[in-house]
């Protein structure tokens, strides 16, 4: 099941759900603001925050906030919870430039699969449970970091 909702040019499309084994490892301190996972990003205006997060519920309080604060600092903003359609989208932008905010879990699939788009801007990599081995992300010259 897909949805996409919208006020003006904000918006967020989600799709199911899956789930993987952990591991263990984590390899970065977690970011204390939401500005800190962007905070060297700069022209802003021309860019769009894509989500992918297998697991976000969108009726939760927290990610609601969440997203509050991410369009405080990026306006257009998609939250996806399938690969898939994050991918699809990804490869459907035209004229801005993308900054990838993925969970440890979908990082390893969709990371290779999009680094070299020139459109994709940087790749922040985020782990709730710091419980996800996180080592994959080496030798990615777009991931930025892992919180």
């Amino acid at each position: 099941m897909s949805q996409k909702k919208s006020s003006s040019n904000r918006g967020y499309t989600s799709g199911g759900r899956a789930k993987q084994p952990a591991s263990s490892s984590k390899s970065q301190p977690a970011a204390t603001t939401t500005e800190d996972l962007i905070e060297d990003e700069s022209n802003l205006q021309n860019c769009m925050l894509f989500w992918l997060d297998e697991t976000i519920d969108l009726d939760d309080g927290h990610f609601q906030n969440t997203i509050q604060q991410l369009r405080a600092v990026v306006s257009v903003t998609h939250v996806y919870n399938r690969i898939a359609t994050c991918y699809k989208h990804l490869n459907q932008v035209k004229k801005h430039k993308v900054i990838l905010l993925v969970c440890a879990i979908s990082g390893p699939q969709i990371v290779p699969r999009v680094h070299n788009l020139p459109k994709l801007r940087s790749i922040y990599v985020f782990d709730r449970n710091e419980s996800i081995e996180t080592s994959w992300t080496a030798g990615w010259t777009k991931v930025k970091g892992t919180f």
